[in-house]
């Protein structure tokens, strides 16, 4: 569950066929931690120490249905009438859901996303996941028909799409926005059907990055439940700035570990397999692990974290020390030991 520094009363999670999906954080050295160059957030309560900015990493499943859950408790201090939370996944994927009824609690579901066509019938198209194409080069453009498809000298803009379209994949972004209340009105407007992305990236535009699963849309015709009357959106930001940003990046378990999110078991048949960013993972446990041990070995040494140093167990009786040291045992089993020469 993703909750966010300084925000308190808000949280949300990923579920993947019904089940929360397991989080994983990101290490603390990896470049993933810094915020994105292009948010820009809106602070309602002045500055924070830090930016509202969260992402965790999850284990996606080609061909599962998966769901975005918020909840936002009592806790939570409203800076306006009440807060949405729009979503971005792919290259095309866009939805907005607000918490139309301002109160001590609210849970939000985004499951599926909707269109409507000119006859206002309203389609019902769920999110789940697909494997990816990757190809050594990606797809041959339409606009260069004579380039061989094996090839892997594309001209710059060829290669600037395909590194732009990668950066849209593998990623789930949650944004928070406060708003203005509004009146609702009946949806009458028409909606475009999502498009799925069969694209094939090529191994250039995915820069290091392990990406192999994208959301692919279904499509069926909503039930009678399906509410048609919206709020048009007003945000409480002339700009309309976030104010809490998370973002969910998926891959499969192989993707994870190739990334080094998720370590593999380090079995010395396995190193070998294991990608560079998971060597660097593994050698900074061991090395952490390594540290600890020694610590604690040097302080069980020097006898620190014990009230008393235990004295090293002798074999000599009680006569032979006399004998041998001029010295005797007194009560609480500590030596008296005479330094006199005579």
């Amino acid at each position: 569950m993703a909750v966010f520094e300084g925000i308190e009363g808000l949280s949300v999670r990923i579920k993947i066929n019904g089940q929360k999906a397991k989080e994983h954080v990101p290490p603390h050295d990896s470049n993933d931690c810094g915020v994105p160059d292009n948010l820009q957030f809106h602070y309602p309560f002045g500055p924070t120490a830090s930016p509202p900015y969260t992402v965790r990493y999850i284990e996606s499943v080609p061909n599962a249905l998966f769901e975005i859950y918020v909840h936002r408790k009592r806790a939570f201090v409203h800076a306006d009438h009440h807060i949405a939370f729009s979503l971005v996944f792919g290259s095309s994927g866009f939805c907005l859901k607000q918490d139309h009824r301002r109160g001590p609690s609210w849970r939000g579901t985004v499951a599926a996303v909707h269109s409507r066509d000119p006859k206002g019938q309203i389609k019902e198209h769920s999110l789940q996941f697909a494997p990816l194409q990757v190809g050594k080069s990606g797809p041959r453009p339409p606009a260069y028909p004579f380039i061989p498809d094996d090839t892997t000298d594309f001209p710059l803009d060829v290669i600037r799409e395909q590194i732009s379209l990668a950066s849209n994949l593998g990623l789930i972004r949650v944004v928070f926005h406060h708003m203005k209340c509004a009146p609702m009105r009946p949806w009458t407007s028409t909606a475009p059907e999502p498009q799925n992305d069969n694209v094939c990236i090529g191994e250039k535009a995915l820069k290091g990055k392990a990406l192999d699963t994208r959301v692919k849309y279904g499509s069926k015709v909503a039930n009678g439940w399906i509410r048609p009357e919206l709020m048009d959106p007003v945000f409480a930001d002339p700009e309309a700035r976030p104010f809490a940003v998370v973002d969910f990046r998926y891959r499969t378990m192989d993707g994870l570990r190739k990334e080094g999110i998720v370590a593999r078991p380090s079995t010395p048949d396995q190193i070998d397999e294991m990608s560079e960013a998971e060597v660097r993972r593994l050698a900074r446990e061991l090395l952490i692990s390594k540290r600890n041990e020694e610590i604690t070995r040097i302080k069980s040494e020097n006898g620190e974290g014990s009230a008393v140093k235990r004295e090293r167990a002798s074999t000599m009786s009680d006569a032979e020390f006399l004998r041998k040291y001029k010295g005797r045992r007194i009560d609480d089993g500590r030596v008296e030991v005479d330094l006199t020469d005579d």
